[in-house]
């Protein structure tokens, strides 16, 4: 598909549309007006709004899928925190094997987009590094974070056979079942990841919120940054715990970009698996009022309640 093409069926100009006219001539002028969500709560979502659109301008052809998901998708005016603990902005690309083949990530991590050059050549290094890894069955994904302006991008890249096992087909071949299962994702990061979590315990979450404690391993290539291991999804005694990137994207997330629709069925599957497990534990559960499909979220205390109601909608589970 031809970059162009790319442009007409994902037009990022689309996304201020979500904006009111007069937010976005206000955005544009630099005058100041009062809104019922606030100014504040509206400046830190526009601006990484605004990045998100540089970002996604003119994609690479081997980019088959954008995922917008993290706090800008469930909590735009009321999650996304400003300084002194910024929230990340959270984008999940989905792609060919192209993309590191043909060196398209220089198009997509670039100076021009608003990332610093040493967070470029980290970048450019990693992707070459990953093509390696990738051909010798070590690494499944690639990931980065980068400062932009007083906030972090946490960008997630998934060749498209990964996403897909990730959200669907692994995920289906185990949740069904009681016997316990723990499916990997082995993700390459700029670096040790294991220094944020006490222990390098990386706690997740079953639909009654008990956590269920992974160990996090790590690996370190020569050539630099750090292989971690992380949960993709865990069934243990009889619950299904959700993974480290399932959590991005509930309650709520937008796929911004679908090349041929693989992706939205993907996440369709995944919300599928979900409700039907979910149902199944309820089912068996002493008291099922104590299930809920919002305590699957490492995140579940910070939701709205109209996030927690839209959750309801797009899971058709009924919240209790």
């Amino acid at each position: 598909m031809k970059i162009t093409e790319i442009e007409r069926i994902y037009n990022p100009n689309r996304l201020l549309q979500r904006l009111t006219q007069n937010a976005r001539e206000d955005l544009s002028t630099g005058q100041t007006r009062e809104y019922i969500f606030g100014r504040f709560a509206f400046d830190l979502y526009a601006k990484r709004l605004l990045f998100f659109e540089k970002l996604v301008k003119n994609l690479p052809p081997s980019v088959t899928g954008v995922i917008l998901g993290g706090s800008i998708s469930y909590g735009p005016f009321y999650n996304i925190r400003g300084e002194p603990d910024p929230s990340d902005l959270d984008i999940f690309f989905i792609v060919a094997q192209e993309f590191f083949q043909e060196d398209h990530g220089q198009h997509l991590i670039g100076e021009d987009k608003g990332f610093c050059r040493s967070a470029c050549d980290d970048f450019a290094l990693r992707s070459r590094v990953f093509q390696k890894l990738c051909a010798e069955g070590k690494a499944d994904m690639i990931s980065l974070k980068s400062s932009i302006d007083d906030y972090l991008a946490s960008i997630k890249i998934f060749p498209k056979g990964t996403f897909i096992r990730e959200f669907d087909t692994e995920l289906g071949d185990i949740i069904f079942g009681d016997k316990d299962a723990v499916a990997i994702v082995r993700d390459y990061k700029q670096g040790p990841y294991s220094s944020t979590y006490l222990n390098m315990v990386f706690p997740r979450y079953n639909f009654l919120h008990e956590p269920c404690e992974f160990r996090l391993t790590e690996e370190y290539p020569q050539e630099g940054g750090a292989i971690v291991n992380l949960p993709a999804t865990i069934i243990s005694n009889g619950h299904l715990y959700t993974g480290q990137h399932h959590n991005h994207i509930i309650p709520n997330f937008n796929v911004e970009y679908d090349a041929d629709g693989s992706i939205t069925a993907s996440i369709d599957h995944f919300k599928k698996h979900l409700k039907q497990r979910f149902e199944i534990e309820r089912k068996r559960a002493l008291d099922p009022n104590q299930l809920k499909f919002i305590n699957c979220s490492d995140r579940m205390f910070l939701f709205s309640p109209q996030m927690i109601e839209l959750a309801q909608r797009t899971m058709d589970i009924q919240v209790y």
